[in-house]
């Protein structure tokens, strides 16, 4: 029989049973997500959100979107453009919250003088849908401090 027919026989069988795991792990959603952040594909992205999400994230949903897919969608095009990629340091499960601890790495931070920043991602799960995520920078990170003072320098006139 050829290997290959019996691989792709045996991955089919189980992909059902990947899919049913993944729906009631947050952690999975979560990783879905990072993925579809590192893939640059925005429909990806803004699928794996419910309807009624919130996400607290980035110029767009600041203060935080709430139940808006249509700003959700301008903040992951933003975040595209600018070539945001993300690299998970840490992760934590409670319930149906995770805590992703990632470095984030944009083209746009080159201009405020730094490689990176660290921070947070709360993502809360229903199902395999995210209706939840808050994005909290590690001020403590000098990298990010330092983004922090040229974001909040970039968006307020200068002091007089």
């Amino acid at each position: 029989m050829n290997p290959t027919f019996v691989l792709t026989a045996l991955l089919l069988a189980l992909s059902p049973i990947t899919i049913a795991l993944a729906q009631g792990d947050p952690a999975a959603v979560a990783r879905r997500y990072v993925g579809a952040v590192n893939s640059g594909n925005v429909v990806a992205i803004v699928d794996l959100f419910t309807e009624d999400a919130t996400v607290a994230h980035g110029r767009v949903c600041t203060p935080p979107c709430v139940r808006d897919p249509a700003a959700v969608r301008r903040q992951y095009e933003q975040d595209v453009a600018n070539g945001v990629k993300l690299t998970i340091i840490d992760t934590s499960v409670s319930g149906n919250t995770v805590a992703l601890r990632m470095e984030l790495f944009a083209t746009a931070m080159h201009a405020a003088g730094v490689e990176r920043i660290i921070g947070t991602d709360t993502i809360e799960v229903r199902g395999d849908k995210i209706t939840s995520l808050r994005f909290a920078p590690d001020l403590n990170d000098p990298q990010t401090a330092k983004f922090r003072e040229w974001t909040r320098m970039q968006t307020q006139p200068p002091r007089q």
